[in-house]
């Protein structure tokens, strides 16, 4: 990717630079872990069990094991006498082979050789059968989905041991003036993890020479730096990304985090987030969250068409992040292209008004994503 020239305007389109950059990103090489290491990572491949779980029929509760068909009749009135004394099982226990359910103790009573039996039984009553909590073959996980510690401890149970899994790693350098990881770095790094990044934190002081170090040294899937994105004389992010490979675009129209920039240092993608909060989180939401679904090669999430129950007004020529609370199937705006913090911490759902639209009327419909699960 060679240095661009910016437009006229000084701002780059947002939708065709952000789909220029996003294209060069490719999915990462799949690998086989431990299941216990695969917590937070993006599942590459199908996982199926490789035997059925339980293997053989097992009591399901602590009794007698029996056969249905010598039950079929018995009752509190009219109990079945067993001249064969049943076998006793604890939960767990294999089934005997002639056995095909299990009667609580209550309803049995054992005098010397015979058994009397209060109730009757059908097959399988209080058993496990083979097979039940999982056939062999059975498919155990899907490819795409994103890996939790229950879905590990599920695993164990059900006798999966390694998953194949993609977990790019993400060099993340904080540039901005927090002497320790600040708001920003804090909620970019949350938000890679939450999509299935390895994150690797990385400090650099505001200088050219040390930022364009840090990238030249950079080994990872993606590079996301933090801060000094702005035109300030201490504001070296493009200008170290020109240094270090090639700057693509310096400024986008999209607010908020119109000085974001992108670049490639070598075979590696680079995003250069603004160091305010609401501007990194813009971002991150729609570049840096689609990089990463490239990478992992995961799907984009499903939008949902809400109602406004207020009017959006947009400038046109810049895309704008909207934010909402939603109420249902309706949803309230409260806050386009500038994004307070309160609104950030209130949000549960957002939009990206794109630069033709002057806004949309009061009771029109909007598709959005919803945020925070």
């Amino acid at each position: 990717m060679n240095d661009a020239s910016a437009p006229r305007s000084g701002l780059f389109p947002f939708a065709e630079t952000a789909s220029a950059w996003l294209s060069q990103l490719s999915t990462v090489s799949p690998i086989m872990v431990e299941l216990e290491t695969a917590v937070g990572a993006v599942i590459a491949a199908p996982a199926s069990s490789a035997r059925a779980i339980p293997a053989e029929d097992l009591a399901a509760l602590d009794g007698w094991a029996m056969k249905s068909s010598d039950l079929v009749t018995a009752s509190a009135y009219a109990p079945a006498m067993l001249t064969s004394l049943p076998s006793f099982v604890a939960v767990g226990d294999a089934m005997p082979d002639t056995c095909d359910c299990v009667v609580e103790q209550k309803f049995v009573s054992i005098e010397g050789p015979l058994a009397e039996v209060r109730i009757s039984a059908a097959p399988s009553d209080g058993v496990l059968r083979a097979g039940d909590d999982v056939a062999d073959g059975a498919l155990l996980f899907r490819a795409g989905d994103l890996i939790g510690d229950t879905m590990v401890g599920l695993g164990l149970a059900l006798g999966l041991t390694h998953l194949s899994i993609r977990r790019p790693d993400v060099l993340v350098i904080d540039v901005t003036d927090e002497k320790e990881r600040g708001p920003s770095t804090a909620v970019v790094c949350a938000l890679i993890r939450e999509a299935g990044g390895q994150v690797m934190l990385d400090r650099a002081s505001r200088s050219v020479d040390s930022l364009t170090a840090r990238l030249k040294a950079a080994e990872a899937d993606l590079v996301v730096t933090i801060g000094a994105t702005g035109g300030g004389k201490d504001d070296v992010a493009a200008d170290a990304l020109r240094q270090a490979g090639a700057l693509a675009a310096h400024r986008l129209a999209i607010r908020p985090g119109t000085t974001t920039a992108l670049g490639r240092v070598g075979k590696m993608s680079v995003i250069a987030l603004p160091g305010r909060t609401p501007d990194a989180f813009a971002i991150a939401l729609v570049l840096l969250l689609p990089a990463l679904r490239r990478l992992t090669g995961t799907k984009e999430p499903e939008s949902r068409s809400l109602t406004l129950k207020r009017k959006i007004a947009s400038q046109i020529g810049f895309a704008e992040l909207a934010l909402f609370e939603r109420a249902g199937s309706a949803c309230d705006p409260i806050a386009v292209g500038h994004l307070p913090l309160s609104a950030l911490a209130r949000c549960d759902a957002w939009a990206l008004v794109e630069a033709a639209s002057e806004g949309f009327a009061s009771g029109s419909a909007i598709d959005a994503w919803a945020l925070g699960g």
